[in-house]
């Protein structure tokens, strides 16, 4: 279940900012040896549906400061649709991913792990989706603390609300499955158009732990007649993760509806989106 909620064109760079606390997140917590148990012993309830593991994992957080036992559901303060894979939706394939996770004290998804998901794409969207949310923090005795064992399950099909595959995505899906498909190119356009709203993506924070690693990645989309991106797909990445986290953060980019002959249409851009790692200095190559 998901809970309601509330530049140009040359290539964008994941600031500082996209870590959203990945450096500082564990600082809440009194013992990271600790830290690590909890979380493997709520995952083996998880697994298993050990009542016996939950008391046991219930009792370990008590002994911990800022570490909630309670695993009652947390509400999205901020939240973005999940990628549609593009050769998936092409094919007209549906189905479902389910994550579990934690929500640290800061309101962010930690330790996402995806149970199951019938197709691999399915599970990499649907977490690329959910590392960009923001939640509201669990408190208790006046303290943000954290709520383990999350679980939530995302639909990918025509109909889902977890998805972005509006009516224009759709219209263009069949556009796409005609010969000769209805989308103007770059260079028949009255002119090229550019952004009036980016977002910057979220570093993944799997690969923020390992080392902090640095990357980018290429990502082709269709922009509709109204300026709104739509299916986009990953061309290339250093890291697939890298793939997932920039597709996710260009759908909530806006253009300049693209115009031919003054009317507006409907077009294929491709940019290029690069990562750096938060408090390290961008590493230049020598021309």
């Amino acid at each position: 279940m998901i809970w309601p909620m509330s530049s140009c064109c040359e290539g964008v760079d994941a600031a500082e900012a996209t870590g959203q606390g990945a450096a500082g997140g564990d600082k809440p917590f009194a013992s990271r040896g600790v830290l690590w148990r909890l979380g493997r012993m709520s995952r083996i309830a998880w697994w298993r549906g050990g009542v016996g593991c939950l008391w046991q994992a219930g009792l370990l957080a008590a002994a911990v400061p800022g570490m909630a036992a309670d695993t009652s559901a947390v509400r999205v303060k901020e939240r973005t649709l999940a990628v549609y894979p593009y050769e998936l939706a092409v094919a007209g394939v549906e189905g479902e991913a389910e994550l579990q996770f934690d929500v640290d004290p800061g309101g962010v998804a930690r330790d996402i792990v995806v149970v199951r998901a019938n197709e691999p794409a399915f599970g990499f969207a649907a977490k690329a989706m959910l590392e960009a949310w923001q939640f509201e923090p669990r408190i208790e005795n006046g303290k943000a603390v954290s709520a383990l064992a999350q679980t939530l399950k995302v639909r990918f099909d025509s109909a889902s609300s977890d998805v972005a595959l509006d009516a224009s995505a759709r219209r263009l899906l069949a556009e796409l499955k005609k010969d000769t498909p209805d989308i103007t190119r770059a260079g028949s356009l009255d002119g090229v158009p550019w952004a009036v709203k980016t977002v910057n993506p979220v570093h993944p924070r799997d690969l923020l732990k390992r080392s902090g690693v640095a990357g980018e990645a290429t990502i082709d989309f269709l922009v509709d007649p109204n300026g709104r991106v739509q299916l986009p797909r990953i061309v290339s990445a250093t890291q697939w993760e890298f793939g997932w986290a920039a597709a996710t953060a260009l759908l909530r980019f806006e253009f300049t509806p693209p115009m031919k002959g003054g009317v507006p249409t409907a077009t294929r851009m491709r940019l290029p989106i690069k990562f750096r790692v938060p408090g390290k200095p961008e590493e230049k190559t020598s021309s």
